[in-house]
């Protein structure tokens, strides 16, 4: 534990995650992979916002109980929107997989989700950043799976788990409003085929402020370097935005080689 104060914050945080969940009422299943282009999750997630002009305000993605997803494109949640994500029962697996098309066709998308000013929220997900199945695919291992792009975006994970990437799983450019993660695995973080000891993170807050950054329950194990970096490499001198409220609560941390130590 970094730094610990509940105080009015901390019982605010918890009453606005409840009422964002209890908000939540307009449930969209998603069905597993069946070989078809329509059953790709992008492409299901992007027929429903195309008929809705976006994704609607109370919308919730529900994923099937241990089904099987691929994922062959970034999905950029806009300004004013929330991707939510969820499934009850035997996690699903999302699978990164390989985008056919560009120059490196077999390359799965480099993120699963960016964040253009949108907020993202998971439940009970497992989402792994290559397709396992192939054997072929450890030599594709891309950069990441969230990425905020701007200031004021907001990322509740819980009960998730997060597999085989090559730099890290969060990545902040902008100032984050919040970032919430209960009970989540994080894995098999960084590869040296696609990068270096410095990659292999499980949140990488750049030289970026962050309103709250809350880790209570989570393992992190398996890991390249650090498990979290907040550091300014571009110019150190300058040093970084605060981080106004954190709480580093009760976490697991084993087998990491932490190159670069454990935080920085």
């Amino acid at each position: 534990m970094l730094y610990k104060k509940y105080s009015a914050l901390a019982i605010f945080l918890t009453v606005f995650l409840a009422v964002s969940i209890i908000n939540a009422q307009s449930v969209k299943k998603l069905i597993p992979y069946d070989g078809t282009d329509g059953s790709f999750l992008f492409e299901q997630i992007k027929a429903d916002t195309v008929a809705n002009h976006g994704i609607p305000a109370d919308r919730v993605y529900e994923l099937e109980s241990g089904g099987l997803y691929l994922c062959r494109q970034i999905f950029y949640v806009e300004a004013g929107q929330t991707l939510r994500l969820k499934a009850s029962g035997a996690k699903p697996i999302i699978y990164l997989y390989q985008t056919g098309t560009g120059s490196s066709p077999s390359n799965p998308p480099g993120y699963f989700v960016r964040q253009r000013g949108g907020d993202l929220e998971m439940t009970n997900i497992a989402l792994v950043g290559i397709f396992e199945p192939d054997p072929e695919a450890l030599n594709n291992i891309q950069g990441g799976m969230i990425r905020t792009d701007v200031e004021g975006c907001r990322i509740i994970l819980k009960d998730c788990i997060f597999s085989e990437i090559n730099g890290q799983v969060i990545r902040t450019e902008g100032a984050t409003n919040m970032i919430y993660i209960e009970n989540c695995i994080f894995t098999n973080l960084g590869s040296l085929t696609t990068s270096n000891f410095g990659a292999g993170k499980g949140i990488d807050l750049r030289a970026t402020s962050c309103d709250s950054l809350i880790l209570i329950n989570n393992t992190f194990t398996n890991y390249q370097d650090r498990v979290i970096r907040h550091y300014n490499f571009g110019d150190p001198t300058a040093g970084t935005g605060g981080i106004d409220y954190c709480v580093i609560d009760h976490n697991t941390l084993y087998d990491g080689m932490g190159f670069h130590g454990t935080l920085s």
